[in-house]
């Protein structure tokens, strides 16, 4: 709630005008919609790549053992 600078030694008290101006700026909901499909697709996209990997390491498969190690020594 303060406009202040690192290294100033005045901080002038400016209240509720990040907020407003924020919510007044045409680029906002852009912002928010952006941030809402990059968490939406890093998420979907974490847990589908998460479990591709459990179902391909729960076959009986050639090399399973190497491959399981690989995983999860890190």
């Amino acid at each position: 709630m303060l406009n202040w600078n690192i290294g100033s030694d005045f901080a002038q008290f400016i209240g509720f005008g990040n907020y407003v101006e924020w919510f007044n700026d045409p680029e906002s909901a852009r912002i928010v919609f952006t941030t809402l499909l990059y968490t939406v697709a890093t998420v979907a996209g974490g847990m589908a790549i998460g479990l591709a990997l459990a179902l391909a390491l729960n076959r009986k498969l050639f090399g399973r053992g190497i491959v399981r190690t690989v995983t999860f020594a890190p």
